[in-house]
């Protein structure tokens, strides 16, 4: 991800991802997800009633600019008359989840906050670091049900991630078992010359099976 989002002497390593504010790390997953898929994502959903399997599509561009328009720039970033600080993934993996204990380490106000203001709080920390994360609600096609289905966006990052890499490992073989190529020199080629040559060589291996 740092090598995707920064070049050069400035860009970000992987070390400093932990200390980044969740928000932040969200909008760079999401960033990373519309350089390698672009920016329209189609979620596949099930009808629970009539078992209708369809696709809703929404655009990354405006559900993103919602979210950060949501999201309070930090001047503003006060509870109870006092400042807090964003959740990061060091810090939570520091308190182990605990809530009190978050909550003690984002409020900066000196002491603990009382405990019938930790959930206030808590639902202040989520407004200003939400993670990317929204309810799809479509009509079914089929039956006109509203369907509901929780998509989170690293989850489907990381769902297309894998689909991508299980079609790279395949098109490496391919080449290497009909070139004998290196993976070292496939992976030089350009994306598109890669394809085009995986696909001459099934169309190929295609014509003749059917000639026998």
């Amino acid at each position: 991800m740092p090598t995707a989002l920064v070049q050069g002497d400035d860009r970000l390593l992987p070390d400093d991802l932990p200390e980044l504010p969740l928000i932040d790390y969200e909008l760079m997953l999401a960033h990373v997800y519309a350089g390698t898929f672009g920016t329209t994502i189609d979620q596949n959903v099930d009808c629970p009633d009539c078992s209708k399997k369809f696709s809703v599509a929404f655009y990354l561009g405006t559900w993103l600019s919602s979210i950060r328009d949501a999201v309070k720039p930090d001047r503003e970033r006060t509870f109870d008359g006092a400042p807090y600080v964003l959740p990061t993934q060091s810090i939570l993996k520091s308190v182990k989840r605990d809530q009190r204990v978050l909550a003690r380490r984002l409020w900066q106000g000196g002491t603990d906050l009382h405990p019938e203001k930790i959930t206030e709080f808590e639902a202040e920390v989520a407004r200003a670091c939400p993670i990317l994360a929204d309810d799809i609600e479509s009509p079914c096609p089929r039956c006109g049900e509203i369907v509901r289905k929780r998509f989170v966006l690293r989850n489907h990052l990381a769902s297309r991630l894998r689909t991508w890499l299980h079609r790279l490992l395949a098109d490496i073989h391919v080449l290497a078992s009909c070139y004998h190529w290196s993976a070292a020199d496939i992976l030089d080629l350009p994306r598109q010359t890669r394809v085009a040559l995986v696909d001459t060589i099934q169309v190929q291996r295609g014509r003749a099976r059917s000639s026998r």
